[in-house]
């Protein structure tokens, strides 16, 4: 008897794994969007969000690189940064948007002669809506 118990459990669990929906990528920053602005909506709680982004060939599973996505919000100055570091931890380009809607972006600039060794910086931008 137990053992029949134990068969019709491990069945059960394992249809209900195999029945997870599937869900895109753009569902699902759809959802992570409005469960931020929801927060974030909170005029005195600052919110800050990491997130790591892999990225693989699809056909392969093969990986490729992954990058951590750093995310600050404050709704009572309103203002909103984001910063995308690489897999060594160094900045490769943010975002920052102030209250009126401007925004500064950065990305990290590389030499693109192969033979000297790359010297990387950060360029500023200012854009505004």
């Amino acid at each position: 008897m137990t053992a029949v118990v134990a068969v019709l459990l491990i069945a059960v669990i394992l249809l209900v794994r195999m029945h997870v929906p599937s869900v895109s990528a753009a569902e699902l920053f759809h959802r992570a969007s409005v469960s931020e602005e929801a927060v974030v909506k909170r005029p005195s709680q600052d919110v800050h969000r990491t997130i790591t982004l892999e990225e693989r060939i699809p056909s392969e599973g093969a990986f490729i690189a992954r990058h951590r996505i750093e995310v600050w919000l404050s709704a009572e100055k309103k203002l909103k940064a984001r910063r995308v570091y690489d897999e060594k931890d160094h900045l490769i380009a943010g975002e920052w948007i102030k209250a009126d809607g401007s925004r500064t972006i950065y990305r990290r600039q590389q030499s693109t002669d192969s033979s000297r060794p790359s010297t990387e910086k950060l360029q500023p931008s200012l854009h505004t809506p």
